[in-house]
């Protein structure tokens, strides 16, 4: 069973992102992700530097998710990553 436990622990995690495609003010545009998330879907954004920002879909447009940054943006810019994260639990 140990066995099972170290492989297990050698696979590595993935992570789906989509791309940064307009933004206005906080509001980002993002491409690539609209068939994988919902309202409340919670998302990284990455800028330029690698250093991410917490954001959340706060809706839809076309084919575009609209992401609402928590932080500022300084740094993000047209490409760059946003990346879809896991369901956090939740109690209520």
């Amino acid at each position: 069973m140990q066995n099972l436990f170290n492989e297990v622990g050698k696979i590595e995690t993935s992570s789906i992102y989509g791309s940064v495609s307009s933004i206005q003010g906080l509001l980002i545009s993002v491409k690539g992700i609209d068939q994988l998330v919902s309202i409340g879907s919670k998302c990284e954004i990455e800028n330029r530097s690698g250093e991410t920002h917490p954001g959340e879909v706060v809706g839809f447009r076309e084919n575009y998710t609209l992401v609402m940054s928590f932080y500022d943006l300084e740094g993000v810019g047209l490409g760059c990553k946003v990346i879809i994260r896991e369901a956090e639990s939740v109690i209520y």
